[in-house]
């Protein structure tokens, strides 16, 4: 997509918005060409309602983010029409790949996959720590606002080549896809499991 955001937003989405009312601001966005040393990686999983694989359903995301003293860096992620154990298995394949040992799962619309995470992991005589997210009320688009203060002070780092994750960002409340933003807000500290 080499039409920018303005032309994008005026021409596709006929939302035709200056950079500086965007809630991203395409200025802010920083990128990692390697990795630090220090921090500890974590995978956020969004998955979709149902996790059924079909064509009409909405997109899981799966998010892969080294959190280091110097900001949070986008590794890896994923955006696929997911049935469950394919969530469960794509999920712990990079958790493995990784080196990752936490994993954190949106519970609203996924509480049922606890129980297969914990099959899966027996299976695989492999164990990870599975922590299930609520959002406790707070809506979708106020979790995803949480990010902009990161992005907005450089820390938080993309890696080039990451268009459908830039694409949401940039098109943000107004575009058609989010799941990656709503991945990518559960790595927030501020969201913790539920009792």
């Amino acid at each position: 997509m080499g039409l920018g955001t303005y032309m994008f937003n005026s021409l596709y989405m006929n939302m035709p918005l200056p950079k500086e009312q965007l809630k991203f601001n395409p200025d802010w966005t920083a990128y990692w060409e390697s990795l630090p040393t220090d921090g500890k990686k974590e995978i956020t999983v969004d998955p979709a309602d149902p996790p059924s694989g079909k064509k009409h359903q909405d997109y899981t995301a799966i998010m892969v983010c080294l959190h280091a003293s110097s900001g949070m860096y986008v590794i890896k992620y994923m955006r696929e029409r997911l049935r469950e154990t394919e969530i469960i298995n794509k999920t712990l394949d990079l958790a493995e790949e990784q080196g990752i040992s936490k994993i954190k799962v949106e519970a609203d619309r996924g509480a049922n996959l606890e129980f297969g995470f914990k099959d899966e992991m027996k299976r695989r005589k492999k164990y990870f720590s599975i922590e299930m997210v609520k959002t406790r009320g707070i809506p979708k688009e106020s979790r995803i606002l949480g990010l902009v203060p990161l992005l907005e002070n450089k820390a938080l780092f993309l890696r080039k080549g990451m268009r459908e994750l830039e694409q949401e960002m940039y098109e943000f409340p107004y575009g058609r896809h989010d799941d990656l933003l709503d991945a990518l807000a559960w790595q927030l500290p501020s969201h913790r499991s539920y009792e």
